[in-house]
């Protein structure tokens, strides 16, 4: 150690120590001090190391070569208030201290950082952050904070209550840095502790609540604790705070009679509960403004409490009133409950004296005579006519025993129906059997006011109405309607309230007037009828084009037909389609006529000569000026003509080996593509060739006829510009002209009387050779014709030379083909 530091205080006189101490275990020396209020030592100097710090020091470690320090000591030396380092990197001391009376320590030193950077602490804002030379001096104030959170005042209530809120309170304030958090750790008896952190509610009011149990019987314990921002504690003693029990004990009645009668006994239970217990139930009860009876109510089971009483022969109403309380002696009242307390004897109907008949309009007298064992208080006539409102009307006394009571009898046929009821002071009441009076009535319906409508429109709902009424009962109302010359229809109309009936029905679709008749009668079988109404019908429903059958395809040169369905309610005056081409512009109207069915139907002939589409409108008009809606739509034209085709001037035979001339005339409404021939013979195959066009509607084509006598068929095929073909054929008869022809004479030249001679020829034809023959004869004898046999081209015929003949042999060859030739 080269330097060691040291404190040293005298007393007053300087002829005792205080206290002395070492203050370092390196080298380190004090430069200057200052002292508190509370004798509490300031000192500041230069450190190597090793001084002591607290748990609260700015900077607990040396930081370069020597440090300024501040060390602050209690005032009696024991204890090191608060120590820390203060410097940067290299060399730091600390020159002059000074502290305040709000605790602040002023420190005025240097820093030296001769080639090395220098990096003493600064502070945000402060005049000079970086060092200005070789050394610097500097001034540094630090605030200690080592003293807890005070408690200014606890605010806690010192009574809580069961089951209700209880709030902790209590104001905190913190000599520096501020209080940081506070809480209660409080328990009841000797239960848990519970700790709970507070809530600030203003800079020194910290509240926390909580509900006090409900059924808790013993005091509550706690204390406060509260921390500042360097974790400063501050505790308060433990407080006790008495437990009350203010809630009343709970009554529910459970079995409280609803009816009482004199002379009976009656239980009356109630449940009572307590949070804490029940001492005692107490039932006081009495009778109008008699005298009140307090009795000790039963414990029976759990929380019933139970008190049977006799009721008395009075009819003064019964009172009771539940008590209860608890073992805190909190008083709990449940309502006052009233009773009637009945007499259940009713009174007596000794004779029924009413007339059984009546007649509308006149006077009806209710009698009888009614006693009771008491007093009877009223009687009364309950009456109603069949199906009709009960009337229950009070009676007049009119002597001993008998009452009475007078009415009018209704305009009604119904029955009328009566019982009598009566009751006496006690509210005991008796009714009679319900007892029949037949009533008459003579007089028909009238009818009052016809709210019929004056404008009916075909196809929608129509209402006829009228006001009915009738001394008695309407039974029904009828109207009898019909349109026109028409047949007539009655049907029943229905109460609309009050007098006024309706009748709904759909008018029809016609022009003609609706004429009606209305029809009333009561329940008495009495009829009336009113005079004959006539209304006009008019026809509001528009037209409607129910199905448009019209094709969307016509073909050139055809009957095209459009054809609607329209419905029609009335009837229509006219129907067209209008119809519109483009190119080249036209329009025309077509007329359409009804067929029947409501279809309407026109025909136009399609221009054969153009495909071009066109577009319709259907329009219309019915008998009430309604029109008919419609949209355009389009027709697409087709070409379905095929080309005309006739066979032209032709042979009608051909020869074989010589030339044939097909000739067909063709011609298209729109544009012919080409003209063809299909030709064979016989059942031969068929050849397709194209004919040449020639003048004007000519086509033309040149055969060589074949060897064949088979028949020459044809047929001419023309196809249009849209595929549509025609056909035209016939038949060629086919002429053999050409005979047949001789080849070789292969016949000797020579002949030998007795010996066989050979006739031999080669012959052909085009088409077949059907026979060929030799005529010879010797000199000028007869000639012989036979016929020859043929083998392939080649015919023969052998003789014999007659023996000694030496006439010269004359022959000639005949031939004959299949045609003659």
């Amino acid at each position: 150690m080269w330097w060691a530091g040291f404190i040293t205080k005298f007393n007053p006189t300087g002829c005792s120590l205080e206290f002395s101490t070492y203050f370092a275990e390196v080298w380190s020396r004090g430069i200057e001090m200052d002292i508190d209020s509370y004798h509490n030592v300031f000192i500041t100097g230069e450190v190597l190391g090793g001084i002591p710090t607290t748990p609260n020091a700015y900077d607990p470690t040396p930081n370069g070569a020597t440090d300024a320090f501040v060390s602050v000591l209690n005032s009696n030396g024991s204890n090191l208030i608060y120590s820390t380092y203060l410097g940067g990197s290299y060399y730091d001391w600390g020159n002059a201290i000074k502290v305040d009376s709000e605790g602040f320590i002023y420190v005025v030193g240097g820093t030296y950082g001769y080639g090395v950077q220098n990096n003493f602490p600064t502070t945000p804002g402060a005049i000079s952050t970086t060092p200005r030379g070789v050394g610097d001096a500097f001034l540094s104030v630090l605030l200690i904070d080592d003293e807890p959170p005070f408690f200014l005042s606890d605010n806690t209530s010192k009574i809580g209550t069961t089951g209700d809120d209880f709030t902790f309170s209590v104001k905190v304030e913190d000599n520096l840095s501020g209080v940081k958090m506070v809480y209660v750790e409080y328990w009841f008896g000797n239960g848990s502790h519970i700790n709970s952190s507070l809530m600030r509610r203003d800079n020194e009011t910290w509240n926390y609540t909580f509900e006090i149990p409900w059924n808790c019987s013993v005091p509550l314990h706690y204390f406060f604790v509260a921390v500042d921002m360097e974790n400063n504690i501050g505790k308060t003693p433990v407080k006790i705070v008495e437990i009350r029990d203010n809630d009343l004990p709970i009554i529910t009645p459970v079995n409280f009679p609803t009816h009482l009668t004199t002379g009976e006994e009656y239980n009356f239970t109630v449940n009572t509960t307590d949070n804490i217990g029940v001492y005692g139930v107490w039932f006081e009860y009495w009778y109008g403004g008699g005298d009140h009876i307090n009795v000790s109510m039963l414990h029976i089971d759990k929380t019933l409490w139970s008190s049977v009483i006799r009721i008395e022969d009075t009819v003064e109403d019964l009172f009771c009133i539940v008590r209860a309380n608890d073992t805190s002696n909190n008083w709990a009242e449940f309502k006052t409950y009233r009773f009637n307390v009945e007499d259940n004897d009713a009174p007596t109907f000794l004779s029924d004296n009413t007339e059984r008949e009546g007649y509308t309009g006149d006077r009806f007298v209710f009698s009888v005579e009614v006693s009771d064992n008491v007093e009877v208080y009223g009687v009364w006539v309950d009456y109603w006519y069949e199906g009709g409102i009960h009337i229950n009307s009070s009676m007049m006394y009119t002597a001993e025993n008998l009452w009475s009571y007078t009415i009018k009898v209704e305009d009604t046929l119904n029955r009328l129906y009566y019982r009598f009821h009566a009751n006496d002071t006690s509210g005991n009441w008796i009714i009679t059997e319900v007892t029949e009076v037949r009533i008459y009535d003579n007089d028909p319906p009238v009818f009052i006011w016809n709210s019929t409508p004056l404008h009916p429109t075909t196809g929608d709902p129509f209402e006829f109405k009228i006001s009915v009424v009738d001394n008695v009962e309407v039974e029904g109302v009828w109207v009898e309607f019909w349109y026109g010359e028409g047949t007539h229809t009655n049907i029943s109309m229905e109460g609309a309230g009050g007098d006024l009936w309706e009748a709904r029905i759909i008018v029809e679709d016609t022009a003609e007037p609706l004429l009606y008749i209305f029809h009333a009668k009561d329940i008495s079988g009495n009829w009336n009828s009113s005079g004959i109404g006539e209304i006009s019908v008019i026809d509001n429903d528009m037209p409607v084009i129910r199905t448009d059958r019209t094709p969307r395809v016509a073909y050139t040169g055809d009957l095209f037909t459009f054809q609607v369905e329209i419905g029609e309610n009335v009837g229509m005056q006219w129907v067209c389609a209008i119809v519109s081409w483009l190119d080249p512009p036209e329009s025309r109207n077509v007329s359409l006529e009804d067929v029947g069915g409501g279809v309407w139907a026109g025909t136009i002939l399609v221009p054969e000569d153009s495909v071009e589409p066109f577009t319709y409108l259907i329009m219309g008009e019915d008998v009430g000026g309604n029109k008919v809606p419609s949209f355009e739509k389009r027709v697409n034209v087709v070409d379905n003509d095929p080309p005309t085709l006739l066979p032209g001037e032709m042979e009608v035979f051909a020869t074989t080996g010589d030339d044939y001339h097909f000739v067909a005339e063709a011609r298209d409404n729109i544009e012919l593509r080409g003209v063809y021939v299909e030709y064979w013979y016989g059942d031969g195959k068929h050849t397709n060739l194209t004919l040449t066009p020639g003048a004007g509607d000519v086509w033309t084509r040149d055969i060589k006829v074949a060897n064949t006598t088979d028949t020459l068929y044809y047929i001419f095929h023309a196809c249009d510009s849209r595929g549509n073909w025609n056909l035209s054929s016939g038949n060629i008869t086919v002429i053999d002209n050409d005979p047949p022809t001789f080849g070789k004479d292969w016949t000797p030249t020579e002949s030998y009387s007795g010996e066989s001679f050979a006739f031999s020829v080669a012959v052909r034809d085009n088409v077949e050779v059907e026979a060929v023959y030799v005529e010879y004869w010797f000199g000028s004898g007869e000639h012989k014709n036979a016929s020859m046999r043929g083998d392939s081209h080649n015919y023969t015929l052998t003789i014999t030379i007659p023996e000694g003949d030496a006439s010269r042999l004359t022959y000639v060859f005949h031939a004959v083909d299949t045609s003659g030739n």
